[in-house]
C-alpha cells in the first residue's frame, strides 16, 4: 500500500512541475520576430514561436492569415507533455502555403507578368520542381509544383509563352472554359560584369553558348542507380542519358548576324563550338563539330583507384587514339560569351594560354593531345593524379 501511494505521489509532482515551468508564446500579424513572444510583445510568425517553444509549452496564434511553412524545431516528450499549437479563443487563424504577389505589369493582350528573385522562395522554388510519378498524367507537357491563382481561381500551366498570348481550350481539361486561363514561367539567369560579382543583367537562355575543345569523351558502364533520382530530380526518360555531345545537335554552330532584342535571344538555341575532341567506346560527337576524332570500337575504358599514396587514373585506349593533332589553345579561340558580350581573359585583360597540361608539362604544337594530359600514351598505366 505504501508503494502504491508513493507512485501516485511522484506522478502528481511531475505533472505539477511540468505545468509550473511551461511557457505560452503568442503570435500576431502585428508582432515582430525580434520580440519575446509574450501577450504584449508577440512574435510575427509561427516559425519564430516554434523555435522558442519546448516540451510542455503552448503557442497561441491570434487572428489573421499566416503564409509560412510550419516546421517545428522541437517536439513534446509524451502525450502529457506536448507542444500545443492553438488559435486564440474566438479568433480565426488561417495558415496558407501561398503568397500574395504584387508588382504585376501589363504585357499586352490581357496578359500580365511579374519577376521574382530566387531568394523569394528560400530553400524550395516550386516553379523549378516538376510533378512526377506513375500516378500522374501530364498530358504531354510539364507541370511544376507551383500554382497561380486569381480570386481563388486556379490557372492552367501551359508550355510556352506564345500559347499564353493565344490561349486555346485544353481538350483534356475538365473545365473547358476555365482552361483558357493559363500561365507560364521562365527562369532568368543573372550575368555579371567582367571579373566582378556585380550583376549586369538577367535573361533566360535556351542553353548553348558552350565550347568544347580538346576534350575526351568516353562511354562507360552506367551506374546501378538513376543519377537523376539520386539528386532528387524527376527520373529521366529511357534513352535520354547520352555520352558525348550529341545532346547539342539541335543547336547551331553559329548564329547569323542579327539585331536580337533581349527577349528574342531568349527564344534562340545558342551556338555550340566543338573542336579537336576525342570520342571513345561509343561516345557520340556533336553533328557540327570540327576536326573531331571518333573510335567506336569497344575496349577503351577509364578507371580510378585509391592507393596508399594517392588517387590513380587509368585510361585504356588500346593504342587506337594516338595523340589528336591540335594547335595550342588560348582564350581568344573561345570568342565572346554571347549574353554578357565579354571575352574570356585574365583579370588584367590578357589572353589565357593553355600551354601546360595537368602535370605542368609543356604542351608542344607538334605533339599535343586532347584531354588534360599532353601525352595520352602515359595513361596506358595507372598515373597518380592526386597525392594523399
Amino acid at each position: 500500500m505504501q508503494l502504491k501511494s508513493f507512485l501516485i505521489y511522484i506522478g502528481i509532482c511531475g505533472l505539477i512541475a511540468t505545468q509550473a515551468f511551461a511557457s505560452e508564446y503568442h503570435v500576431s500579424i502585428s508582432g515582430s520576430d525580434d520580440y519575446s513572444g509574450t501577450m504584449n510583445h508577440p512574435f510575427k510568425t509561427i516559425g519564430a514561436a516554434n523555435r522558442a517553444a519546448r516540451a510542455g509549452d503552448t503557442i497561441t496564434v491570434h487572428s489573421g492569415t499566416y503564409r509560412e511553412w510550419i516546421d517545428p524545431m522541437y517536439g513534446g516528450t509524451s502525450h502529457l507533455n506536448r507542444i500545443v499549437y492553438r488559435a486564440a479563443e474566438g479568433e480565426e487563424v488561417f495558415i496558407k502555403g501561398s503568397e500574395v504577389i504584387r508588382g504585376w505589369e501589363k504585357a499586352g493582350q490581357g496578359v500580365w507578368k511579374v519577376t521574382l528573385d530566387n531568394a523569394f522562395f528560400g530553400d524550395y522554388n516550386p516553379y523549378r520542381e516538376l510533378v512526377s510519378g506513375d500516378w500522374f498524367l501530364n498530358y504531354g507537357r510539364n507541370h511544376h509544383t507551383g500554382e497561380v491563382y486569381l480570386n481563388g481561381k486556379s490557372f492552367y500551366e501551359i508550355d510556352s509563352l506564345e500559347k499564353v498570348f493565344k490561349p486555346e481550350i485544353l481538350k483534356d481539361a475538365q473545365d473547358k472554359e476555365g482552361s483558357l486561363f493559363q500561365w507560364y514561367s521562365e527562369r532568368f539567369t543573372p550575368y555579371h560584369y567582367p571579373h566582378s560579382t556585380k550583376i549586369a543583367g538577367i535573361m533566360t537562355t535556351m542553353e548553348g553558348d558552350d565550347r568544347y575543345i580538346n576534350n575526351i569523351f568516353i562511354k562507360t558502364t552506367a551506374p546501378d542507380y538513376d543519377i537523376f533520382e539520386k539528386a532528387n530530380r524527376p527520373k529521366r526518360k529511357e534513352g535520354t542519358m547520352g555520352f558525348g555531345l550529341a545532346i547539342y545537335d539541335e543547336h547551331p554552330s553559329h548564329l547569323s548576324e542579327s539585331n536580337f532584342q533581349i527577349y528574342e535571344m531568349s527564344k534562340e538555341k545558342l551556338p555550340v563550338v566543338a573542336k579537336n575532341n576525342l570520342y571513345l567506346n561509343g561516345a557520340v560527337p556533336y553533328t557540327n563539330g570540327v576536326n573531331e576524332f571518333v573510335f567506336n570500337g569497344s575496349g577503351s575504358d577509364i578507371s580510378l583507384e585509391k592507393k596508399e599514396d594517392g588517387i590513380y587514373l587509368k585510361l585504356t585506349t588500346n593504342g587506337k587514339s594516338g595523340n589528336v593533332p591540335a594547335k595550342l589553345l588560348n582564350s581568344h579561340a573561345f570568342g565572346e560569351a554571347m549574353v554578357p558580350e565579354v571575352p574570356f581573359e585574365n583579370p588584367d585583360g590578357n589572353m589565357v594560354w593553355f600551354d601546360r597540361d595537368y602535370f605542368n608539362a609543356i604542351r608542344e604544337e607538334s605533339n599535343n593531345s586532347a584531354g588534360p594530359f599532353s601525352n595520352l600514351k602515359l595513361l596506358d598505366e595507372y598515373v597518380k593524379i592526386w597525392p594523399r
